[in-house]
C-alpha cells in the first residue's frame, strides 16, 4: 500500500531556495548515479531546480553555498557530468542539457 506525503510545516520560505524538481529528469539521476556520486547529485539538484532560461546567473560561490561543496569538490563533479554529457560549458553559459537527461 502506498503511503500519503504530508509536509508538517510551510515550504514556502520567503528569502530561501525552493527547488522544483522535473521527476522525469530525477528519475535519470538516481538511477544513473551510485552512491559515491554525491556531489554530482547534488549538483544536478541545484541545475535542474533553478531557473534556466538565462535570466538567473548561476555564480561559483552561489553553487558552493546552495551544496556546501568547496571549489574542488564542485570542480570534480561538474567535469564528472560534462563528461555524462549532462552539463556543458559555453563561454559564460553553463548548459543543463535536458534532452540528454530525458533520453538517457
Amino acid at each position: 500500500m502506498a503511503r500519503k506525503l504530508m509536509h508538517n510545516g510551510f515550504k514556502n520560505t520567503r528569502g530561501k531556495a525552493n527547488y522544483l524538481l522535473p521527476q522525469k529528469m530525477m528519475d535519470t539521476v538516481f538511477n544513473e548515479l551510485d552512491g559515491k556520486n554525491g556531489n554530482q547529485l547534488k549538483l544536478m539538484v541545484v541545475l535542474l531546480g533553478t531557473i534556466g532560461d538565462g535570466s538567473f546567473k548561476v555564480s561559483n560561490e552561489w553553487i558552493y553555498q546552495r551544496t556546501g561543496m568547496d571549489q574542488s569538490a564542485y570542480s570534480r563533479a561538474r567535469a564528472a557530468l560534462i563528461d555524462r554529457g549532462w552539463i556543458e560549458l559555453s563561454g559564460d553559459k553553463i548548459i543543463l542539457n535536458v534532452n540528454k537527461l530525458l533520453t538517457t
